[in-house]
């Protein structure tokens, strides 16, 4: 498992989606076992602090658009299309 903790603002959004390269039956597989837990940490002047626990197979994507590396981030690369 993989912990990640993110702040969000209103109107942005994570997304969570296979890692490239993972195996898709195995992902599941992983998912079905472990499942993954997402916790609100913390709420305060309009933004809110979440943990995200999933499984490696698991790529989970922050949505700011920076204007050098695309719309889509995870953990600051460009999200292969």
């Amino acid at each position: 498992m993989s912990h990640l903790m993110l702040t969000r603002r209103a109107g942005q959004s994570i997304v969570l989606t296979l890692a490239p390269g993972a195996d898709l039956e195995k992902a599941l597989l992983q998912i079905l076992r472990d499942g993954i837990t997402v916790e609100i940490r913390q709420i305060e002047s309009g933004s809110l602090r979440v943990s995200i626990d999933a499984p490696r197979t698991i790529q989970i994507l922050r949505s700011e658009p920076y204007p050098s590396i695309g719309p889509w981030t995870a953990f600051g690369q460009k999200k292969p299309f």
